[in-house]
C-alpha cells in the first residue's frame, strides 16, 4: 500500500489502528458537525480497505469521529467526520492526532437470496443486549 501524506501515518507495537492527522486548524462548535481534511491520500492494493474510526481519547471528551469506509478503490483526500456533543468549543491544531485507519481485507462471499433464515441458534433473532442477559 502507498500513501502521500503531509506526515508519516504511526502506530505503537500493539495497535491496530494507524493514526490520522488533521491538516488544517479548526473549531468544532457544541454540536457541530464538520470534515476536517487529513490531507492522506491512499492507494490501496486490490481488496483491501480501511475503516475510519475514532481516538477512545477524542470520545471521553465528546468529540465524536464518524465511522467511515475508506473502498479500494478510492483515490481522493480521506476526510473525517467529527462531531462537538460537548458544551465547549473544541480546538483542532494541523498535526492533531485525530482518528485512526484499521485496516481489512475484502472477504468474497455470495449472498444467496432465500424465504426462510434459520433462526434455531441459541440466540435465535433475540438482539439489543439480549446475549448480556441471563
Amino acid at each position: 500500500m502507498r500513501y502521500k501524506a503531509p506526515y508519516e501515518l504511526t502506530k505503537n507495537k500493539g495497535d491496530q489502528g494507524w493514526d490520522i492527522r488533521a491538516d488544517i486548524d479548526t473549531v468544532l462548535k457544541p454540536n457541530q458537525t464538520k470534515l476536517i481534511n487529513t490531507g492522506l491520500y491512499i492507494e490501496f492494493e486490490e481488496g483491501m480497505y480501511a475503516d475510519v474510526r475514532a481516538r477512545s481519547s477524542l470520545s471521553s471528551e465528546g468529540i465524536l469521529c464518524h465511522t467511515g469506509l475508506v473502498d479500494s478503490d478510492y483515490r481522493g483526500e480521506i476526510k473525517v467526520c467529527m462531531t462537538n456533543l460537548s458544551n465547549l468549543p473544541y480546538v483542532i491544531k494541523k498535526g492533531d492526532r485525530i482518528a485512526q485507519l484499521v485496516f481489512g481485507k475484502e472477504v468474497l462471499v455470495e449472498p444467496i437470496k432465500a424465504d426462510e433464515i434459520d433462526t434455531d441458534t441459541s440466540r435465535g433473532d433475540k438482539g439489543f443486549g439480549s446475549s448480556g442477559k441471563d
